[in-house]
């Protein structure tokens, strides 16, 4: 690597090298997520007659690129479309170049696509450009088959169609004519009603008598004073015996009704 790094300084390309280190930073977006954090511009580079120790070196160079001459790829002589990338050749790729792009030669004059189209040859053989017939508007006035048609537009016309009005206010005072009349004599019906029902309450409070004692609620049971165990086992005999006999009378009442069935 040492190597590598004095041979760009000889040659001058050191400066280029720097810069692309200097160049390193964050990747924008989801990228970091993906295991690509990290971006950097591209450098120089060097293109080799074929696989050799030195390429070695110069592949731990960051932005440095190393290339054959017999697998030179167009996505690393313009990464991204850009040309102008700086490529450092050996003696022996240079004069190998000239081999390698024999068979290519052929392809040197591209033909004028645009000339070969629009050429009479082809241009005989390919069909017309079909259009779509254009729609016209027919203005002759169709039958009227309702008599009433004409005094229904008419209608329709002089009506002003108007947004929903959520007022209450505003809807009753468009919708009757008499709106603040019969607004009024309802509130006046209510206050009426709601003095009526006051006093019809009031009549029967002064109905009953005032100096009746009121009934005394019973006493609460002092539930301070906690039962002795005595009485807790006293009242759970009782119990047991009132159970007991409620099963015999249900089992006594059983025994009658399969008597009575086979019977």
């Amino acid at each position: 690597m040492g190597d590598a790094i004095k041979l760009l300084k000889d040659i001058g390309a050191y400066a280029d090298y720097e810069k692309v280190v200097k160049t390193k930073q964050m990747r924008a977006g989801k990228g970091k997520m993906r295991n690509r954090r990290l971006v950097q511009r591209k450098g120089p580079m060097i293109v080799f007659p074929h696989r050799c120790r030195a390429d070695r070196a110069f592949r731990n160079l960051p932005g440095v690129d190393v290339a054959y001459v017999d697998k030179l790829n167009i996505l690393k002589l313009a990464p991204g479309g850009h040309f102008g990338r700086l490529l450092i050749w050996t003696k022996k790729a240079f004069l190998k170049v000239d081999n390698v792009l024999k068979g290519y030669k052929h392809r040197e004059r591209l033909p004028d696509s645009k000339r070969v189209i629009n050429s009479a040859e082809v241009q005989s053989v390919c069909r017309a450009k079909r259009r779509l017939p254009k729609k016209t508007k027919d203005n002759t006035r169709k039958p009227i088959l309702n008599p009433a048609q004409p005094i229904l537009a008419q209608r329709a016309r002089l009506v002003q169609h108007r947004a929903t009005i959520r007022n209450s206010n505003k809807l009753w005072r468009l919708v009757h004519h008499r709106a603040r009349e019969t607004r009024r004599k309802n509130i006046i019906r209510g206050l009426q009603r709601q003095a009526a029902r006051k006093d019809k309450i009031m009549r029967l409070k002064r109905s009953t008598n005032p100096r009746t004692p009121k009934a005394r609620k019973a006493p609460k049971p002092n539930r301070d004073k906690k039962k002795s165990f005595k009485e807790l086992e006293a009242a759970k005999e009782i119990r047991q015996r009132v159970q007991k006999k409620k099963r015999e009378k249900y089992i006594s009442k059983a025994k009658k009704k399969a008597a009575a069935k086979k019977a």
